[in-house]
């Protein structure tokens, strides 16, 4: 109970009410909390001078120092009396003498999820979108929490569901969670848009520079959706065929018709096949695939994503989709940076044209005598850092295509300026995987290995005889490893500021810039590699698009909880963080009587360090501050910086609720109706 102070804006007197906290559930079976007044007091500065002795008792005893107090002691008797409880009413337990372990990591997402108002956003748009009855929000939340801290198939993330405290998406069938995808797929722009407000508000985001770059993922099945297409639709027309009794000659006629290729064509134009063949990242080239393009801020946070067909050429993405962030975010002066996958005079004269200004990686190999020269000479360098010089160029990027209107050839060119990079660092790493390549092609040289025509990577460096359609390696092509070993330590980027910006790009500028460029390749590895975006285990367009943006939501957070770290002085890389959530875990020790406790069961990896936190020495403390991950980098810092609270080794679940910022009124709360409801007819009295 509490003392509540309420002022009258009319007669500006105060009144002294007693108040306590009830909970109850609401019409959909919410648990609410409701302040309940116990006793009124009326006028307070009345009730003080008529009744000094008791008014000086009711404020003492209601203090916040003295109610804090009373709480602790009440906690130590309940947990004592729980304790005894559990001693002679019994410890329910798995019929295995087991018990049950439950993970909190999603509470510290919750926080974050929290900030980004998305649980209004997602209800919002349920309510007013769809007839979509179900809680799909929670959905949605609880697959973007589980590919940071435990990622798994939908399926899998379904059956996993009562590991997670406080049950997530209890009520939720099988059927629902794969609606939720269709849900979030839809309401991608919406989200998006939403996600671009929030982060702008919380970092002070301004997109006046952004990121961009494309990767492709694959699918584990043997057809692309073009030939599940030729197949269906070839199994239909001989079926039906058949029915018509036409003969198998004539059906096989028809089959290899132009009329039943324009068909299949007509019929593959009006479907959106995502899951095709095409160049792959991975060197996957057996599998079907999907296109994602991602544009970042300054701080790494994804600000919107595109999901293109498998085939289709990241050449053609990039202006389109910095064209659509423009339009969709109100962008006016901004800088693209990319990589030299979208490098083309086409595409950068769009970019120019379109009023952008670019940053973009440019090969040093196959430039012509112009920029040998200028590696070469030792002229017009400036150096940056003791590591690193550079040198600008005037420069003209040109390339001569085919009017597809006309017919007719015409130049597409773009001026620009070409800096040119040289480090030291950067000589060594090139020669060391030279070197690598090298020895590689030299071996298959002295062996005649069969290498195929494909002439990529150390392939490249060797001469080849077709003999019965197999290409054997022969000699090395020294030249090229001669250009090779001059190109080693070189880079360049080209750059150009939009001709009515007000930022000018300078050298300094663009080499700072295309360094941040490594932060979209992290984004990509974290949604590949932490979060399983790839192998995809979702088939239809939509589901695709369902599962990107869950995993796109999932890396604004993790990114967000980044900052939130940093900011508290705390560096934890994505694979930190992610096992610090996932060893979150509480141990549910049920009792056959009243009350549960709940034992902070996150394990310790490195026992070795332990002694050096005993240590006062600098040396000591220095060890334990770099060496002892569970204490330094744990789950405690992400607690800390969410506003959330470390758990004691042993808690109540009052305990948890004021820790964790929860609103779990009982066990049913904690760890689900469902499995609350089965402890006793399961579990064995083991005590």
């Amino acid at each position: 109970m509490f003392l509540q102070r309420v002022k009258n804006k009319a007669t500006g007197k105060t009144y002294l009410y007693l108040m306590e906290v009830t909970s109850a559930k609401n019409s959909v079976g919410e648990v609410v909390h409701i302040n309940k007044k116990v006793k009124s007091f009326g006028n307070e500065d009345k009730f003080k001078q008529e009744k000094p002795e008791e008014y000086k008792l009711l404020i003492d005893q209601y203090s916040r120092a003295n109610v804090k107090a009373a709480v602790e002691l009440h906690k130590s008797q309940t947990l004592a009396e729980t304790l005894k409880d559990m001693t002679s009413s019994g410890l329910l337990s798995l019929p295995n003498g087991t018990t049950p372990v439950f993970c909190y990591g999603l509470s510290v997402i919750k926080q974050i999820w929290n900030k980004l108002n998305l649980d209004y956003k997602l209800s919002y748009i349920r309510q007013h979108d769809t007839d979509i009855k179900f809680k799909a929000e929670d959905v949605v939340f609880y697959l973007a929490g589980i590919k940071i801290i435990d990622p798994a198939s939908h399926l899998q993330a379904y059956q996993s569901r009562f590991s997670y405290l406080g049950a997530p998406a209890e009520n939720v069938s099988l059927e629902d969670f794969y609606r939720s995808l269709d849900f979030i797929a839809d309401a991608k722009e919406k989200v998006m848009k939403h996600l671009h407000k929030e982060v702008s508000r919380i970092t002070g985001r301004d997109l006046k520079m952004v990121f961009f770059d494309c990767t492709n993922t694959y699918f584990e099945t043997r057809l692309d959706d073009q030939e599940k297409l030729i197949r269906k639709l070839t199994h239909e027309t001989s079926g039906m065929m058949e029915q018509e009794g036409r003969t198998q000659e004539e059906i096989e006629k028809y089959l290899e018709s132009a009329e039943f290729a324009e068909e299949l064509k007509n019929e593959a134009e009006s479907l959106d096949l995502k899951r095709m063949r095409g160049p792959s990242k991975e060197k996957r080239i057996d599998l079907p695939l999907v296109g994602i393009a991602l544009i970042i801020d300054t701080n790494g946070i994804p600000v919107d994503f595109e999901v293109y067909d498998g085939n289709r050429s990241e050449f053609k993405i990039a202006v389109p989709a910095i064209r659509k962030l423009a339009d969709k975010y109100g962008v006016e002066d901004c800088i693209f940076v990319a990589d030299r996958g979208i490098n083309s005079a086409v595409n950068l004269k769009d970019l120019h044209d379109s009023g952008f200004g670019f940053i973009v990686a440019q090969k040093v190999s196959r430039q012509g005598t112009k920029l040998r020269e200028a590696m070469q000479s030792s002229d017009g360098w400036t150096k940056l850092n003791d590591d690193l010089r550079y040198k600008a160029i005037p420069w003209v990027k040109s390339k001569v295509i085919v009017d597809p209107e006309t017919g007719d050839r015409k130049t597409v060119s773009v001026k620009c300026t070409l800096v040119l990079t040289y480090s030291e660092s950067r000589k060594k790493s090139d020669a060391v995987a030279n070197d690598r390549q090298i020895e590689r092609a030299r071996a298959a040289v002295s062996s005649g290995e069969v290498v195929g025509y494909k002439s990529v990577g150390w392939k490249e460096l060797v001469e080849v005889s077709s003999e019965k359609d197999e290409y054997v390696a022969v000699s090395l092509k020294d030249e090229l490893i001669k250009e090779r070993r001059l190109r080693e330590g070189f880079a360049a980027c080209v750059y150009a500021s939009a001709d009515k910006s007000k930022q000018q790009i300078t050298p300094e500028t663009a080499i700072a810039a295309y360094k941040r460029q490594v932060k979209i390749e992290d984004c990509f590895r974290v949604m590949k590699t932490n979060f399983s975006l790839r192998p995809m285990y979702v088939w239809n367009p939509r589901h695709i698009r369902g599962h990107v943006t869950i995993c796109v939501i999932a890396l604004v957070i993790l990114r967000l909880l980044q900052l939130r770290l940093d900011k508290n002085g705390v560096h934890m890389s994505t694979d930190d963080i992610v096992d610090a959530l996932d060893n979150a875990r509480l141990t549910l020790l049920a009792s056959a009587g009243r009350n549960d406790l709940y034992l902070n069961a996150s394990s310790i990896h490195d026992f070795s360090q332990l002694n050096a936190l005993k240590d006062s020495t600098a040396v000591g403390q220095k060890a334990a501050e770099e060496n002892h991950d569970d204490v330094k980098r744990g789950i405690n810092d992400l607690l800390a910086c969410t506003g959330l609270k470390p758990l004691k080794t042993v808690n109540l679940l009052s305990d948890l609720n004021n820790c964790l910022k929860a609103r779990m009124p009982s066990r049913e709360a904690a760890i689900g109706e469902l499995v609350s409801s089965n402890l006793r007819a399961v579990y064995q009295q083991c005590m």
